[in-house]
């Protein structure tokens, strides 16, 4: 795992002195049909051109997340999906956020440390140096285990870090399981039902939600991360009763930015609203939690930025990330960057 997280560190320092824009579906779309000359919309064609010209700069970046890939493979023609990964690698320089839960693993083993060192700063800079990856490990492709201790293949993550172009296997891959990718879990179901056992209290609303996704398998597995299994179960619990205090009574600051972003949004924006409850909603939350704590600027929908406006900063005090949503924004947005 060590070898893994090194290289996740070399793709943050590749980051360092550059912007980060999180485009979702919407946006990665347009760009895909302007590149393949089947959008004529002057707008669409102005953002197109502005977004390969700051790429072409160097100065900003586009990195992916696992939830556009997720979108992005239900295309089931070759051609439009191979135009839409080359247009990705060209944009990201292959590099992918990690994925929900890893993140949320290097954010709690950050916590962790940071209380054993005494060194913890609700107010400090969110900690990015372990979240970022190449495009196929956020995919969940070719991550190569050895049977005994679980430790990447460092041979396949040479190859696959190193990567600038997409690998005809990788493409038959995506097309071959695109279909499968398709049918991801529809959790509106579980989402409504969680509506009908809502709190009044924002506040508890949130502190639940964040509690039932804290796994406390992950918070052992942290443990044993950070001290090389030197831990005892009073401080698992310990941590997770902290952990919770804090989100429960609005404390919890830059710590635990994913989950804070995602227990915040799903209950403010999801749970608490009267209107029916599409899956496309949990992929804008996702989008959100990938990008509010990590990119410096977030271009997507007019109903989730709107989500976010209500709860940022009264809820999320960490966020410093730009968000927009018309076409007209994105245009603005993206010429500043120039």
């Amino acid at each position: 795992m060590n070898s893994y997280r090194k290289r996740c560190i070399s793709k943050h320092l590749k980051l360092k002195d550059k912007i980060k824009v999180y485009l979702d579906t919407k946006y990665w779309l347009i760009l895909r049909d302007v590149q393949l000359k089947q959008s004529i919309c002057p707008k669409k064609i102005k953002i197109h051109r502005t977004i390969l010209n700051l790429a072409e700069s160097k100065k900003v970046i586009f990195p992916i997340s696992q939830y556009v890939l997720n979108e992005l493979v239900k295309q089931r023609d070759r051609r439009t999906l191979e135009e839409s990964f080359n247009l990705i690698l060209q944009l990201s320089n292959n590099i992918s956020i990690r994925t929900y839960k890893e993140r949320i693993f290097e954010e709690v083993i950050s916590f962790i440390k940071d209380v054993a060192d005494k060194k913890l700063n609700f107010n400090s800079e969110v900690n990015n140096q372990h979240v970022w990856t190449s495009i196929p490990y956020s995919f969940g492709k070719f991550v190569i285990e050895t049977e005994n201790n679980g430790h990447f293949d460092e041979e396949a993550q040479q190859v696959i870090f190193e990567s600038e172009s997409i690998d005809q296997m990788f493409l038959n891959i995506i097309l071959e399981e695109s279909e499968d990718s398709s049918n991801f879990p529809d959790p509106t179901d579980m989402l409504n039902a969680k509506k009908s056992d809502k709190y009044k209290n924002t506040l508890k609303n949130q502190s639940c939600e964040f509690h039932s996704e804290l796994e406390r398998g992950l918070v052992v597995n942290a443990f044993i991360e950070a001290f090389d299994s030197s831990y005892n179960n009073k401080d698992v619990e310990t941590a997770l009763i902290a952990l919770n205090i804090l989100k429960y009574k609005n404390k919890l600051g830059n710590v635990l930015p994913t989950l804070n972003t995602y227990s915040t949004l799903l209950t403010t924006w999801i749970i608490e609203q009267n209107s029916k409850i599409k899956v496309n909603h949990y992929f804008d939350i996702h989008h959100a939690t990938a990008a509010l704590p990590y990119f410096d600027i977030f271009l997507t929908e007019n109903s989730l930025k709107d989500a976010i406006k209500r709860v940022t900063p009264k809820y999320l005090e960490f966020n410093k990330c730009k968000v927009g949503s018309t076409l007209e924004e994105a245009i603005e947005i993206l010429n500043s960057l120039k």
